[in-house]
């Protein structure tokens, strides 16, 4: 056995050295390989009838797949933050068939060719729940359609609709974040909670965006479903001393580690509006309308036909109350907002009556004054006689 320092770090793979034998004139040329560090699992969850699994550990990166029986599952997320690889079945590859206790091995294969076996326990199902439908309760004061279905003004309420596989549990929630995670808000059972359930298995649920993310919130929105775990479930079933008030209604708080999670589901997109108030164009149609309103910095551009032939530009950042558009026939605008530019929305406004180009009558023989009628001459009367002295 030799044992060979390493001055300085090497690249993983071929080696080669050179040993020079005593009394021998020429080196020996010897070829080895050299490995990084392995991955160091601590756990491996699979949850029973999943197409997922989700390893634990160190040194992550360096695993390519998992092997359990004749499938494999590859990498889909890694986050080294909590220290988590998942890697999942490919799509249309139907889930093995696994139940709750199950002990099976499997094979975790590195990027460098070594395999590590590892024991894997088969946990409870997670929650499965599927979107059923969805519809917005708008503000009163909007006069602004969206073009694309899935987008959501920030102002208005969302009303959906799940189904749940099992039973949702009555400490269950469902959390909803935007995309990078930087928003997020939880729906429970609570009072005021925002779910309702209709039975066992469906659940109706509402979410206020204003309320619950801020003035700033855009973007695309998902869900989940949170359980408590088999363990949460049993403990909040045990009889406790009776509590007084909303302590008495709330759901326990569960760590990480005592919930499961369903898979993401797409929500909508939030989008924030402009306030358009007034369409003033003048008779003229040759001449430009003008659109007054707030918060204009909210469109990126303005249009007078749903082509967008030419397009009014809003700079970044306007903060003026008022637009000058290309004259329009209607009462009708087309927009393409920031937070969704791919999409046209449409704006009805109201408009007061068009008022005359001061140019209108330029040209134009002015209009004949009615002749003045002629004064009747005042009745002529003989001068008066000087009245005489007094008497």
């Amino acid at each position: 056995m030799l044992t060979l320092p390493l001055e300085k770090e090497l690249t993983p793979g071929d080696l080669h050295l050179s040993i020079q034998q005593f009394d021998q004139p020429r080196a020996d040329e010897v070829s080895t390989r050299t490995f990084s560090e392995p991955a160091k699992v601590s756990a491996v969850e699979l949850h029973a009838g999943d197409s997922a699994v989700v390893i634990t550990g160190s040194r992550l990166d360096e695993i390519d797949k998992l092997v359990l029986g004749d499938l494999a599952f590859s990498q889909v997320e890694h986050d080294a933050e909590t220290g988590s690889l998942r890697l999942a079945l490919p799509a249309g590859t139907p889930a093995p068939s696994t139940h709750i206790d199950d002990r099976l091995s499997a094979k975790i294969v590195l990027r460098d060719g070594r395999v590590l076996a590892v024991p894997v326990v088969v946990s409870a199902p997670r929650p499965s729940i599927a979107l059923l439908r969805k519809s917005e309760q708008p503000a009163a004061d909007s006069n602004i359609t969206l073009g694309n279905a899935d987008d959501l003004p920030l102002t208005s309420r969302l009303l959906f609709t799940l189904k749940s596989r099992t039973p949702f549990p009555r400490n269950g929630q469902i959390e909803i974040e935007t995309l990078d995670s930087t928003l997020r808000t939880v729906l429970t059972l609570a009072p005021s909670g925002g779910l309702l359930l209709q039975d066992p298995h469906t659940i109706v649920a509402t979410l206020d965006p204003l309320r619950s993310f801020g003035p700033s919130a855009f973007g695309a929105l998902h869900l989940r479903a949170v359980y408590p775990s088999a363990q949460t479930n049993s403990a909040a079933s045990r009889p406790e001393s009776p509590r007084s008030g909303d302590e008495a209604e709330r759901p326990a708080a569960s760590s990480a580690e005592d919930t499961a999670t369903s898979d993401w589901l797409p929500l909508v997109t939030l989008v924030r509006e402009p306030t358009l108030t007034l369409l003033q164009c003048p008779a003229d149609a040759t001449q430009p309308c003008t659109v007054t309103g707030t918060d204009l910095f909210l469109a990126q551009s303005v249009s007078a036909d749903p082509a967008f032939a030419s397009p009014v530009e809003v700079p970044d950042g306007f903060t003026g109350t008022s637009l000058t558009v290309p004259h329009v026939n209607a009462a009708t605008l087309f927009l393409r907002l920031r937070d969704d530019p791919g999409s046209i929305d449409t704006a009805s406004l109201p408009t007061p009556p068009a008022t005359p180009h001061p140019h209108a009558t330029k040209g134009k023989p002015a209009a004949q004054a009615p002749a003045a009628v002629p004064a009747s001459p005042a009745p002529q009367t003989s001068p008066a006689t000087p009245p005489g002295p007094p008497a």
